[in-house]
């Protein structure tokens, strides 16, 4: 007998064939699935992604918020012109570099916190749909910076190929939140309150009212 016909046999005995094993490995993920949607940390964290997060948010609040963030931006504002431009002697200096970059991340958290609260506060069921359009656009910008620096620069053919892969991402991306946010607006009046009005227009000249 050839060796294919002994390993066949043997598979045969042993129930590993393709389609039996494809069998049992199914059975065993869906076993597994199952078990772990029975615990009780599942049903935890189902049910926290379930619960919508509700918080207090007013004007006041946003403008107290918005008040500080503006004096923060100035001081730090102050402070990065400083160094850049009056501090010639310091430039290299691994403390400085590091702080002043420190004040750079800081001071664009400043900016980003009160628009972020306003939006939250104004967009009501939009939030999703406007939050994925502004990273769409975010996301689009910082792609093309990339791939333009790609192709001026001796950089890596994966970093090129990264760049390309999140250019379609974030173009995907604000595709989508534009049609979940037109979806969102409120919808134009049905045919029924059309005819109506046109049976109002029509009474006016043609003769006595008729109903709808």
């Amino acid at each position: 007998m050839s060796r294919p016909a002994i390993t066949q046999g043997w598979k045969m005995k042993a129930g590993l064939l393709p389609g039996k094993v494809g069998g049992k490995i199914g059975a065993g993920y869906g076993a597994g699935m199952k078990g772990v949607k029975g615990t009780s940390a599942y049903a935890g964290v189902s049910k926290s992604l379930g619960e919508r997060a509700d918080f207090s948010l007013s004007y006041g609040s946003i403008v107290l918020i918005t008040a500080l963030a503006a004096s923060y931006l100035v001081v730090a504002s102050l402070g990065i012109d400083t160094f850049t431009n009056k501090c010639k002697e310091l430039a290299g200096v691994k403390t400085h570099e590091n702080l002043n970059k420190w004040l750079v991340a800081t001071l664009a958290i400043a900016i980003t916190i009160p628009c972020t609260l306003l939006i939250v506060r104004t967009a009501g069921s939009k939030l999703n749909a406007l939050m994925g359009l502004l990273f769409g656009i975010l996301g689009i910008v910082a792609s093309s910076a990339v791939i333009h620096w790609n192709r001026k620069c001796e950089t890596p053919e994966s970093e090129k190929i990264y760049g390309g892969i999140n250019m379609a991402v974030f173009i995907v991306m604000l595709l989508m939140a534009m049609f979940f946010l037109r979806s969102s607006l409120p919808k134009l009046p049905t045919r029924r309150y059309t005819n109506a009005f046109n049976n109002d227009v029509s009474s006016i000249f043609n003769g006595p009212y008729r109903p709808y």
